[in-house]
């Protein structure tokens, strides 16, 4: 799955962009840069967006939504 598609997937499991924005302090238009323009979520919004979607019991990690920056996820990071 493509970064592009997992940012996608995470604004519509954390209810939209205006949801999404409240979670990362961010505006909703901003949000809708990442959905639409640049396709991925700055490195620096990725963690409070795990934490957030882990309380809602969703499984996608950071790894899966940053790869680029996190890169594989280690057994480590598993347990």
């Amino acid at each position: 799955m493509s970064i592009r598609s997992i940012t996608k997937q995470v604004v519509e499991l954390l209810g939209g962009q205006v949801a999404v924005a409240e979670i990362t302090g961010v505006k909703q238009q901003t949000v809708g840069y990442w959905v639409n323009k640049s396709g991925k979520i700055p490195a620096e919004y990725v963690r409070p967006i795990e934490a957030e979607l882990r309380k809602r019991g969703a499984t996608i990690t950071r790894y899966e939504i940053r790869p680029d920056v996190y890169g594989p996820r280690s057994e480590v990071d598993a347990a």
